[in-house]
């Protein structure tokens, strides 16, 4: 039951109108943090080379993506750290 109420409050916040990038990427961090240091390493990468080259909205669909992956099963964050 923790689940939806959890996903109802990252849903809003990637959806802040201030800067909603932003927004998304430091959920992301937030939540990666929480995982073997190779899977936040990954994410900064990778985020690093997309910002710029995508549009923004598509890098906070890319970051919810990711957390999606993430979130399945406990070991889910290799795959996640791959995407």
């Amino acid at each position: 039951m923790t689940e939806p109420g959890k996903q109802q409050g990252q849903d809003q916040a990637a959806s802040s109108p201030e800067d909603p990038k932003k927004t998304a990427t430091e959920l992301a961090r937030q939540e990666l943090a929480g995982f073997p240091a190779p899977v936040l390493d990954r994410y900064e990468d990778a985020l690093e080379k997309l910002t710029g080259r995508l549009a923004d909205e598509t890098c906070q669909q890319w970051a919810s993506e990711g957390l999606q992956i993430v979130r399945k099963t406990v070991r889910s964050w290799e795959a996640a750290a791959e995407f």
